[in-house]
Formats: C-alpha cells, structure tokens, sequence
C-alpha cells in the first residue's frame, strides 16, 4: 500500500541479496511478462543470485478484480511515486 493507492508485489528469492525490481508492459502483468524469462535455464544463477521483486501496477496483478467502473488509473507520475514507495519499502 502506497500514499496513493495499491501495488502489488510478487517476491522471489532471499530478501537478503542484492534486488532486482521489474515492471510489466503494458497489458500484462509480472507472470505473463517475466515467467518465461525467469525460469529459462539461463538465468538460474541470476535466481541464485539475487531476489527478484516483481511490481504489479494497480489492478494488473494475478487474479486481480475487474477495476470498478468509473476508476480513473493513475497518472505516470502518480505511477513512478507509487514505484519509488514500494522502493523505499523494500529498502
């Protein structure tokens, strides 16, 4: 939970290694835009590595509710303010 709203976080790996934080396309959300990435064979040691933090933007996350009707989506710059929250919160 952000100031402005809810992102959703998907966390794999030890909190205690260096992050890498991720941001879907547009339309998609961390597993359709990421799951083929991170479970190639390739990037196995870049799983051991570090601990990925997968950033769902509101409404996009697995399973996510139809937004109600009349929402209006935050602006980009809300958008970054949400991202650099979930930053700070993950330190």
């Amino acid at each position: 939970m952000t100031d402005t709203g809810t992102m959703v976080v998907a966390v794999h790996g030890d909190k205690n290694k260096p992050a890498i934080f991720t941001y879907h396309d547009i339309g998609l959300n961390h597993v359709t835009n990421f799951l083929a990435f991170f479970n190639h064979l390739d990037t196995k040691v870049l799983m051991q590595s570090f601990c990925v933090y997968h950033i769902n933007a509101p409404g996009q996350e697995e399973d996510a509710s139809t937004l109600p009707q009349g929402y209006t989506f935050p602006t980009m710059d809300t958008l970054a303010e949400m991202v650099l929250a979930v930053l700070e919160h993950y330190g």
